[in-house]
């Protein structure tokens, strides 16, 4: 359950975090920023993108020498529901010259559900926190591994079939490219004190954008134990578990007073009333960009710390 690190020459091999239950798959950023997948178990309640430290512990005890053993494990980028991704893959980081607007990003792989994702992170003091927006494409396999080609700059992704995915095929290797056309997605995220801001790609129309009756948005809890996975808990009742059983993801709705839209026409600020530190929300958007297209999107998040 460890993040190993192998200087070039193999001379030796060092410890860099533990706690880790069954990642499938890492990353190593452009800066040594470095990232791993989990999957829903033992100590991990659902699948977390985690942000590697030197040092850091990332949830399963058993394997941390000694006999004292961590009481509170570092908080992951965001956690991710189970039917959004129940069995992640890797992570890479965007850095295409080819990729449009996405260079310099972060992406998640889904294994369990074929998607790609975009992650949008927020650093507030120490803290980093952030959330997920699936691209609109479905791949035939579970992919779990992904490289931007040197010679054309397009992503490439493999996976396969296995325990517990939607893949339709027994294994995959596909490309994905930028095609220089606007790309109608959430490109970044931040938490402020009074609610959210969700800043998309590309400019939106402003009357769709400015409804708040065009978006909606739940929450809840999950729990960091030894027990596999995690209920889901009610922010403002501690008591009060919904049931894992359902399509969505089971919360509690919260209202969404205001959306206004910025100047540029990309940054939609939502008004939370009694936002707070939640382990997962969940935004949902039905708006037309600028351009009249319409923008169906989803984002999940956790907020760790407010501004």
């Amino acid at each position: 359950g460890c993040f190993f690190r192998v200087p070039k020459d193999g001379s030796k091999l060092e410890v860099v975090a533990r706690g880790l239950r069954a990642p499938n798959g890492i990353s190593v950023g452009p800066n040594g920023e470095m990232t791993s997948g989990d999957n829903e178990g033992s100590w991990v309640p659902s699948c977390p993108i985690n942000w590697i430290t030197q040092g850091g512990f990332v949830g399963i005890p058993d394997g941390v020498p000694g006999n004292v053993k961590p009481a509170k494990r570092d908080e992951p980028i965001c956690w991710m529901p189970w039917n959004v991704d129940n069995s992640s893959g890797a992570q890479i980081w965007v850095t295409s010259d080819k990729w449009g607007p996405f260079k310099g990003k972060l992406l998640h792989l889904s294994y369990g559900q074929c998607s790609l994702f975009n992650v949008m992170t927020q650093k507030i003091g120490d803290t980093i926190q952030g959330g997920t927006s699936k691209f609109p494409l479905q791949f035939a396999s579970g992919v779990m591994r992904a490289r931007f080609h040197p010679a054309d700059g397009q992503l490439y992704l493999c996976g396969l079939r296995g325990w517990q995915t939607t893949a339709a095929r027994d294994g995959v290797f596909q490309r994905v490219r930028y095609m220089n056309k606007p790309v109608q997605m959430p490109g970044e995220l931040a938490v402020t004190k009074t609610g959210v801001d969700v800043t998309f790609l590309n400019p939106l129309n402003a009357a769709s954008a400015s409804d708040p009756g065009n978006w909606s948005g739940w929450w809840f809890n999950v729990k960091w134990t030894k027990d596999y996975g995690s209920p889901r808990w009610s922010p403002t009742d501690p008591k009060k578990k919904f049931d894992k059983g359902v399509k969505d993801p089971p919360g509690e709705v919260f209202e969404i007073k205001s959306a206004k839209l910025s100047a540029d026409g990309r940054t939609v600020s939502l008004e939370i009333p009694g936002i707070m530190p939640v382990t997962n929300m969940i935004l949902r958007c039905k708006i037309k960009a600028a351009d009249g297209s319409d923008i169906s999107t989803q984002i999940c998040n956790t907020i760790h710390t407010l501004p």
